[in-house]
């Protein structure tokens, strides 16, 4: 017991060690429901497209603890000018939960 615990332990490691939040989110993804794309650049720029709307907002984005990404941007809505979304990355899925507990899915497109 103690072996597989040691094992899971260590994998969990590094596995976690070896795609940091920084670098996982770097690409472009697209929202589950159709409502657009966004693309995470690796300098901490962020393009949203949103579909619906035929809105481009521009803005930047910087990980303020591991799963807390800082969001700034010059959309319209004053909502979202600025907020700390928490975020949770897999290898191809990632969902952002804003700060009144609204999830959206996103796949990874590139």
């Amino acid at each position: 017991m103690r072996t597989r615990f040691a094992a899971l332990v260590c994998s969990l490691f590094l596995f976690g060690c070896a795609s940091s939040p920084e670098n996982s989110i770097v690409g472009r993804w697209s929202a589950i429901d159709g409502s657009g794309d966004t693309v995470f650049s690796s300098n901490g720029a962020i393009t949203a497209i949103e579909k619906n709307k035929s809105e481009l907002v521009i803005g930047s984005y910087k990980f303020v603890a591991e799963n807390k990404l800082s969001l700034n941007s010059n959309g319209k809505d004053p909502d979202f000018k600025s907020m700390v979304v928490t975020v949770a990355i897999s290898k191809n899925e990632m969902t952002m939960t804003g700060p009144q507990g609204k999830s959206e899915k996103y796949r990874r497109t590139e």
